[in-house]
């Protein structure tokens, strides 16, 4: 069962090895292979999914992300929820923000 914690015995994204880090008042575990942070943290998170009609078919709004992780790739515009934002507020804002 999955707890949300993790332990430096699971293994990141790219099959290497995790150990506990410290930093600031965060706590976490970064990837000794990449050194990648993989914080404990859980954050809320929303995305849009924004589509429109055409006489070519229905597109969907897709954005290329600017930052890491997936730098380059495209995805759908979203961001964190801010502390005390609904999320129905912080997807618009987020909407806004990208596109």
């Amino acid at each position: 069962m999955f707890s949300g914690l993790l332990s430096p015995r699971q293994i990141c994204m790219r099959q290497s090895s995790l150990t506990s880090t410290e930093g600031g008042d965060m706590v976490g575990d970064a990837c000794y292979h990449c050194g990648r942070d993989s914080y404990r943290s859980p954050s809320v998170v929303v995305d849009a999914v924004a589509t429109r009609d055409t006489e070519r078919g229905m597109e969907v709004l897709l954005i290329r992300r600017g930052h890491e992780p997936c730098k380059g790739m495209l995805a759908f515009p979203g961001g964190f929820v801010e502390y005390g934002e609904d999320p129905e507020d912080a997807v618009k804002r987020e909407l806004l923000e990208e596109t």
